[in-house]
């Protein structure tokens, strides 16, 4: 059901893509992704209510998510979504090694 949301948000900024899909689990400029920089926005493939219910339980469980890279335009005044390109769907994500820790680590490094 997320991904067909996200073909609805083609071509639009970060801001637009929230008030489309919602509070994203983490989100944030990342100065060193790619050669041009890029905005990404990760979203759970669960709800988060229950995500964070787990989190406070310390269990072990996997959850799924979708990275969506907004690139920045040829003005680089803001960032754009492209369906095409900037969709992944990621695997435990909520682990070590997943998506959400590695861009907050990157995020915190760019401070």
């Amino acid at each position: 059901m997320l991904q067909k949301a996200t073909r609805a948000v083609k071509g639009k900024t970060p801001t637009e893509t929230r008030r489309l899909l919602g509070r994203p689990a983490i989100e944030g400029h990342c100065k060193n992704c790619e050669r041009y920089g890029l905005y990404r926005m990760i979203y759970l493939t669960k709800d988060m209510r229950r995500f964070y219910l787990d989190l406070s339980y310390k269990t072990d469980q996997e959850i799924d998510c979708l990275v969506a890279d907004f690139y920045p335009t040829p003005d680089k005044k803001d960032f754009i979504f492209d369906w095409s390109k900037g969709l992944k769907l990621e695997h435990l994500c909520n682990q070590e090694a997943g998506a959400i820790l590695k861009l907050k680590e990157i995020l915190d490094t760019q401070e």
